[in-house]
This record gives C-alpha cells, structure tokens and sequence, in this order.
C-alpha cells in the first residue's frame, strides 16, 4: 500500500496556512517533500501521515502544565503559622 501523498494547496488547508508558508514550516519541522514529477517539472508532494504526526507532536508539546501550588502556603507566600503569628503579636 503506498502512502498517501499531498501537493502544496492540500498542505495548506490542513495547516491552516498558504501553500507556501506550509511548505516552509514543514520544511522547518522535518518533514521534506517526495519529488514524484517524471519530467521538466518537479511535483512536490507530501506524506499525509508525516503531516499528521507533525501536528501532533506540536500540539503534544505544546498543552500547557497545570499550576500546581505548594502545600500550607496563602495566596501572600506565607505559611498559615506565620500569618497567625503576625496576627497574635500585639502592636505597639
């Protein structure tokens, strides 16, 4: 089974971008394109299933981290302890 192969404008669409700007951030990315033209003219295609792990691998790399915050700290960096304790000393 061949792999399904893609020209520039179908690049375009799936990246949601112009043929040449989906050319240049695949070239970018890694993934080069076949050359299945017989003769003066060369037609550029390329793999679908490449793309595809492309967008993935951006997308996979790109999900932002959840915030985890530190246990026993307010919204002010403090602990509860230390905030009681400036709350309890008396002013002067």
């Amino acid at each position: 089974m061949e792999p399904l192969l893609i020209d520039k404008h179908a690049l375009g669409e799936i990246l949601s971008m112009g043929p040449d700007s989906a050319r240049a951030f695949c070239e970018r990315h890694g993934v080069q394109p076949v050359n299945v033209g017989l003769g003066r003219v060369s037609r550029l295609r390329w793999n679908k299933c490449e793309v595809m792990q492309l967008l993935s691998t951006l997308q996979a790399k790109g999900r932002p981290r959840e915030h985890v915050r530190k246990p026993g700290r307010t919204s002010a960096g403090k602990t509860w302890r230390e905030l009681a304790r400036e709350l309890s000393t008396p002013i002067q």
